[in-house]
């Protein structure tokens, strides 16, 4: 059968479809450096494999926009992917290195998930979000509650 010609996709597509398909085969996502930036932006990241890390995924509901509460507790939005209009939103977000994926999908994860996250400036956090910190064993934590229902527990450990 002849080969027909087409065009090759744009960069910002090719680079869509690698983040979807590092996704398929369960790898995860690396920051971009000065040396790989792309068309994309400063803040893009360019799909690697990452030795070893685990990035929990939260249930998101279509029907409330999460990312600016996301942003508020510090995070940036890496990634949004749809198979097309109307079909389920997948975010990854991540904040100094830690990696959060948020899926509209119902096989995804469950409703009302949880996650535990190590941070170096509980009081910021807690002042944002007008709660106290308070003391654990392990250090001084406080509990929020994103729009979709999920919970973060985020904790400074103890010095």
């Amino acid at each position: 059968m002849p080969r027909v010609w087409q065009p090759l996709p744009s960069r910002k597509a090719r680079l869509s479809r690698q983040l979807v398909l590092s996704r398929l085969r369960g790898c995860l996502v690396a920051p971009a450096t000065a040396a790989n930036r792309d068309c994309l932006g400063a803040s893009s990241l360019v799909p690697q494999v990452v030795s070893e890390s685990l990035v929990p995924i939260l249930r998101i509901d279509p029907a409330v926009d999460v990312l600016p509460w996301y942003r508020r507790l510090g995070f940036s939005l890496v990634s949004e992917h749809t198979f097309g209009p109307g079909m389920p939103r997948y975010l990854i977000v991540q904040r100094n290195g830690v990696y959060l994926h948020l899926s509209e999908h119902d096989g995804d994860a469950p409703p009302n998930g949880l996650a535990f996250m190590w941070v170096s400036d509980i009081d910021s956090i807690a002042n944002e979000f007008q709660r106290h910190a308070h003391a654990e064993p392990w250090g001084r934590e406080v509990e929020l509650v994103d729009p979709a229902g999920n919970r973060l527990r985020i904790c400074e450990p103890m010095e």
